[in-house]
């Protein structure tokens, strides 16, 4: 059974999620104070790659689980990015460690 994240890890999912869909939403709002795509790049590429540096020190469930999310985050951005990142964290069958 998996444990509960800790605190730390809650606020960065938590962070990361919001930017995430903040860098995605490309759309118009009748919002007055709407930034352009390119300033919630801005936001978005330095809290990835803070994020990104952060996770590698969690245990490997909710590594794996950050480096899924910061993938997704990354994939509107740098799609080579998003992609090594997916293949990294990902299970691959040519990586076992017990053969059978």
């Amino acid at each position: 059974m998996m444990q509960p994240l800790p605190p730390l890890c809650r606020l960065l999912v938590i962070s990361l999620g919001a930017v995430v869909s903040f860098a995605q939403k490309a759309k118009s709002t009748s919002q007055k104070h709407v930034l352009s795509l390119s300033a919630r790049q801005a936001i978005a590429r330095p809290t990835l790659l803070e994020t990104e540096s952060t996770a590698a020190s969690f245990d490997p469930a909710s590594r794996a689980y950050l480096f899924y999310r910061i993938a997704g985050g990354w994939l509107p951005l740098e799609p080579k990015h998003a992609m090594s990142i997916y293949r990294d964290v990902s299970p691959s069958p040519m990586r076992r460690r017990n053969p059978v």
